[in-house]
Parts: C-alpha cells; sequence; structure tokens
C-alpha cells in the first residue's frame, strides 16, 4: 500500500538531479526492478505476488516516462504486462466464469487484454529498436520470419521475444469468437515464440515450447504433434513445470476425448510437490486451473469428437 507514494517520490527526486546523476540513479532503479520481477515469480503466496506485480507495473510505467528508449524499461514492461495479464487476469476471469459471474468474467476479459495489449505495445517499441521495417515485415509470416532471423540474433532478443510472443497469442485467443475485438494476427505470436525457441530454447522453463505446442494442438489434425511435443517438454521440463501437463490436458487430452490422461495429468497437477523457487508461482497457478478443469462436469464434457 505504501509502494506508489514511494514511487512517486522517487521520481520527483530523480528528476531534480543533474542530468549525468539522474541517469545514473534511473539506471539503478531500472535494473532492481527487472530483478524484483524475476523474484515475484518464486513466491507462491498470490496476493504478495499480485501485490508486488502492481506496484512494480506502476513504477515500471514512471520509469518508462523518464527513460522511454530503455531497453531494460521496455523488456520488464513487457515481462509485467503478461504476466500479469496471463497470469493473475486470466486467472481470474476463468474462475470466475466457472462461478457463472459473466458480469466479473467480462470485466477480467477486458482487463486482460488491455494488459496484454499494452505488453504488445511495449513490445513493438523494442523490437524496432533492432532495425529494420518491422510495420512492413509483418504483413506476412515469411517476411516476418525473415526480419526476425535478421534482427533477432541473441540470447537477450531471444527473451525478450518469448514475452512479446506469448501475449500476442495469448491476446489472438481471448479475440476468437469476438467480432468486435481488435484482430490480431496469430503467425506473429508462432513466428516470435519460433525465433525465441531458437535463440534461448530453455528460457522460461521451455516456456516457447509449451506455447507452440498448445498452438500446434489448435491447428486442423495437430493433436498427434502436439501429443508428442507435450511429452519431450515433460521429459524436459523433468515434470516440474507443471504448465505442461496442465496444458497437455487441456488442449490434447479433452479435445481428444482421453478423459484417462486427462484426470491422470491433472491429477499430477494437484499432487506435485513443491519443485523449487524458480517454478512457484506459476504452478500455483496451474494447481488452481487443475482443480478447476476436474469438476466432474469439466471432466464430462471431454468426449472423443
Amino acid at each position: 500500500m505504501r509502494r506508489a507514494p514511494l514511487t512517486a517520490a522517487f521520481l520527483l527526486a530523480a528528476l531534480a538531479l543533474p542530468g549525468c546523476l539522474r541517469g545514473a540513479v534511473v539506471d539503478a532503479r531500472i535494473a532492481e526492478a527487472r530483478a524484483s520481477a524475476e523474484a515475484l515469480e518464486t513466491l507462491g503466496d498470490t496476493e504478495v505476488a499480485l501485490a508486488g506485480a502492481l506496484a512494480q507495473l506502476a513504477e515500471l510505467e514512471g520509469l518508462y516516462r523518464m527513460a522511454p528508449h530503455d531497453d531494460d524499461v521496455l523488456f520488464a514492461l513487457v515481462r509485467g504486462w503478461t504476466m500479469y495479464g496471463t497470469l493473475f487476469l486470466a486467472d481470474a476471469r476463468e474462475a470466475a466464469a466457472r462461478e457463472g459471474n459473466d458480469r466479473a468474467k467480462v470485466g477480467y476479459e477486458l482487463r486482460e487484454r488491455h494488459a496484454l495489449e499494452r505488453a504488445v505495445g511495449f513490445g513493438l517499441s523494442a523490437l524496432a529498436k533492432r532495425g529494420g521495417n518491422l510495420d512492413e515485415a509483418r504483413r506476412t509470416r515469411e517476411g516476418l520470419s525473415a526480419h526476425c532471423e535478421q534482427r533477432l540474433t541473441s540470447r537477450a532478443d531471444g527473451e525478450l521475444a518469448y514475452f512479446v510472443g506469448r501475449a500476442w497469442l495469448a491476446r489472438s485467443r481471448l479475440a476468437k469468437g469476438d467480432p468486435t475485438a481488435r484482430v490480431f494476427e496469430p503467425f506473429v505470436g508462432l513466428v516470435l515464440l519460433e525465433r525465441s525457441n531458437r535463440l534461448a530454447p530453455g528460457y522460461a522453463h521451455f516456456g516457447a515450447s509449451t506455447w507452440l505446442a498448445g498452438a500446434q494442438a489448435e491447428a486442423k489434425d495437430g493433436a498427434d504433434e502436439a501429443r508428442r511435443a507435450y511429452e519431450v517438454l515433460l521429459e524436459k521440463t523433468q515434470r516440474k513445470a507443471l504448465v505442461v501437463q496442465l496444458e497437455y490436458a487441456l488442449r490434447v487430452a479433452c479435445p481428444t476425448g482421453d478423459t484417462l490422461l486427462y484426470e491422470r495429468l491433472l491429477n499430477e497437477v494437484l499432487g506435485a510437490s513443491d519443485p523449487g523457487l524458480d517454478e512457484r508461482l506459476a504452478n500455483v497457478f496451474a494447481k488452481r486451473r487443475a482443480a478447476r478443469a476436474l469438476a466432474p462436469e469439466v471432466v464430462a464434457a471431454c468426449k472423443a469428437p
């Protein structure tokens, strides 16, 4: 509750400093903000993590005003808004839907869209700094693929591409079935995730591979390939990144009517012990979603087509 005043005080104090000193102070605060973002993902208490995430986003928005071209600020904003949207708000939306609270569901979905669009906006700004005509390149999948191969070349670029791609793909999924929603071409997110997978394949517990497997499962006749991809991911993550089991159940087992696999995977998520600091927050949300997905009426709906 006291974070916002401290942030405002910091920004006002920084503005009063001479140019070089102000830059050093802002750089130090940016580095601290990026480190704290990583620390938040190790928490198992979602309320503490949410409070920290909201305070951090407010502060990062202020830092962005002071240093709009700083790569670390842009990366932290992309990461922060993506995690807020795909974890906290997505979970709240799903919980409201499960409870039959349509009004709350719509409200959370609107906020989720805003968070993801914010992430994408900052992400495009960061990617544009790599040079080339990004707006022209993303008109086609081939053009964007060539652009990414030429302009995104480092592991840091791969980490940025992961969060932008994740936000883009999540926003594309939200828009499905809503004719009033702003259209986000899914191929943009997929191309970015593919490039991330090449530059930083193990980043975020093989996060790019996990999202790509989900996209493959949604493709026509893609279930078998997605099944193989998830099995490989279970080995690579040593079954500690529970989102893999969760996504495997929701995107392959349920749509193909394999209820035995569906229940086994979700029960594995619920029964998993704490694997360590790095996976803690994402695993808490995976357990929440698994519990909702094991409701009898949900399991009964997983029938072979």
